[in-house]
């Protein structure tokens, strides 16, 4: 015998339930009573309340299916399902990289800009993110237009393909930056390099990182756990690479 998995009134009359507001002023992430479930009314974690600041780094983890990306896609308002409420910053300071890398019909510089404008950077800046990257040898090639993001889907492998797409991140320095499995098909030196590249390039952002591997959570001061369908989150012993903003320095 088993436990059938709980329910919850997630029918359509209640499924725009989640409050999500992307707000210009906001700079923490905030999560108040979220619970997220399936159109059947499964439910898949309830009652998470946790603000985010800036420099803080999470790392997701739990059963396969158990609903980890829900929260990213959520916060994307991209999840219909649950209730509570989720305050961002706004839309264009969240950058989200996912396990299978999102290559435009661009140039290289368009797809590393993405999904911002490929003239709001200069061909050093990309260059330069490109190089951060492990992928400078491609700058030469960013502004051909017959390379497109098919063309490098063909040419690259999986690894680096999602090697290309950290370049955004290295670029744009977002404020919010989450991480879906974002590493998954690179090696694990390439992935510690990411990571601690990631950490230092971008030391006041909000990091949401979900992984299967247990490497990664040296490089996060958080870890949110799927436990019985509710979320616990605990300190880790990262050392945050600066002193959190608007905390004067030791």
């Amino acid at each position: 015998m088993t436990n059938a998995a709980p329910k919850q009134d997630f029918s359509q009359a209640s499924s725009r339930a989640i409050g999500v507001s992307h707000n210009k002023d906001a700079k923490t992430l905030r999560f108040e009573n979220l619970s997220l479930g399936l159109a059947d009314g499964t439910v898949l974690f309830s009652g998470l309340s946790l603000t985010l600041e800036p420099g803080d780094r999470m790392v997701i983890t739990g059963p396969l299916g158990c609903g980890k990306s829900s929260i990213l896609r959520a916060a994307l308002d991209k999840w219909e399902h649950g209730s509570g409420a989720i305050e961002t910053p706004e839309r264009s300071k969240i950058l989200c990289l996912t396990q299978k890398p999102y290559m435009p019909l661009t140039c290289l510089k368009g797809i590393v800009a993405y999904p911002k404008a490929a003239d709001q950077y200069s061909d050093a800046d990309v260059a330069a993110a490109l190089e951060k990257s492990n992928m400078g040898h491609l700058a030469a090639e960013m502004n051909d237009k017959n390379k497109d993001g098919s063309y490098w889907q063909s040419r690259l492998s999986g690894g680096q393909q999602q090697s290309v797409v950290f370049a955004r991140a290295f670029l744009q320095k977002p404020p919010v930056l989450m991480l879906d499995e974002a590493t998954s098909a690179m090696d694990a030196a390439s992935q510690e390099r990411f990571y601690s590249m990631t950490v230092a390039q971008l030391p006041e952002s909000i990091i949401i990182s979900i992984s299967h591997r247990p490497e990664v959570m040296k490089h996060h001061t958080l870890h949110a756990e799927f436990v019985n369908r509710t979320i616990q989150v605990r300190p880790l012993s990262a050392d945050r690479s600066g002193p959190k903003p608007g905390v004067p320095a030791p």
